[in-house]
């Protein structure tokens, strides 16, 4: 390798460190980058002073520098090699002017030993320099004692607080969103919803049918809501009693719904429901043993009945079988 070449690793390696050379320098050893197909290859032309001062230019020129690299040691053109090395050299430049390095603050680093780095947030002693450049992400030729490295070790403090931040926020957003769904799962469905009006309408269609003699406890249960309150039992619901006194019409049903979609109260919905459907149906009261023995034959003994007997209507009338 010349000395052309030797500049060139160099100035690749202070652009882009040891790393880029190892892996890239030397992997297309064997080819040519083809540059007559590439207007702005960094081999046929020098680029304009200006395109490097250029955040957008100076990407590009940034982008075509890595991609000739790994050809660039197989081509033997000198013309070529000196234009590939001063557009990289005037790159390195212009990057260090956008950083704030001037010569002279790199001549000063390079005579003086770095002395011990104090951290400025903790106001102890750095580790090693080495370290603390690597935990800073500061250039090779930056160091920490100076103006430019301070103000990069802040801004990588203050980067490091933001993206700490972001991750509280980030967790805060989880939990409250785990919140919010959590207390989206616990509200009631439309049904259940639906169920509840449904109960207080037929509280009120229970309470004002006087087609059923209700119980003193269960109107007292229905007229005082103790089915919602603490300790309240299923068999005082509204639901449940209805199913005692009415025959199930899921039409009637539906239209109740729809009553009470619209409906101002319970108290409203009732009356409507009432004028409109004649109320529901009531079930056939089952007959209790009085009323079984008061409809048994004249002539019939229950008593003398056994197994065995008179067919007819015996023990097995009223034994409901």
């Amino acid at each position: 390798m010349g000395a052309i070449g030797k500049a060139i690793l160099e100035v690749l390696r202070k652009l882009y460190g040891s790393e880029f050379i190892s892996k890239t320098i030397g992997t297309r050893a064997n080819v040519v980058k083809p540059k007559e197909l590439d207007s702005n290859a960094p081999t046929k032309n020098m680029y304009s002073p200006d395109a490097f001062k250029d955040p957008k230019l100076q990407g590009m020129i940034d982008d075509k520098i890595q991609e000739y690299a790994p050809y660039i040691f197989s081509n033997k053109n000198q013309r070529e090699l000196m234009n590939y090395l001063d557009n990289a050299e005037n790159l390195l430049k212009q990057k260090k002017r956008d950083f704030g390095v001037t010569d002279q603050l790199e001549s000063v680093g390079k005579e003086k030993p770095e002395a011990d780095v104090i951290d400025i947030k903790t106001g102890k002693k750095a580790e090693g320099i080495e370290t603390l450049k690597e935990d800073l992400g500061l250039p090779p030729e930056v160091s920490p004692k100076t103006k430019m490295g301070k103000n990069l070790q802040e801004l990588k403090r203050t980067m490091k607080e933001a993206d700490n931040a972001r991750k509280d926020i980030d967790k805060t957003m989880d939990t409250g969103l785990e919140n919010i769904f959590r207390t989206f799962m616990q509200q009631p469905s439309k049904d259940m919803v639906m169920e509840g009006k449904r109960r207080a309408v037929i509280r009120k269609i229970l309470l004002g049918d006087d087609r059923i003699n209700l119980p003193k406890e269960i109107r007292t249960s229905l007229e005082n809501y103790d089915d919602l309150r603490g300790g309240g039992t299923k068999e005082m619901d509204p639901l449940t009693i209805f199913d005692t006194y009415y025959k199930r019409d899921t039409d009637k049903l539906e239209t109740l719904d729809s009553i009470i979609d619209t409906a101002k109260n319970e108290v409203d919905a009732a009356g409507e429901f009432k004028f409109l459907e004649d109320g529901f149906e009531l079930k056939k009261p089952g007959k209790d043993l009085g009323d079984k023995l008061k409809d048994l034959p004249d002539d019939i003994d229950p008593d003398a009945m056994a197994e065995g007997g008179r067919p007819g209507k015996g023990l097995d009338y009223l034994m409901g079988v």
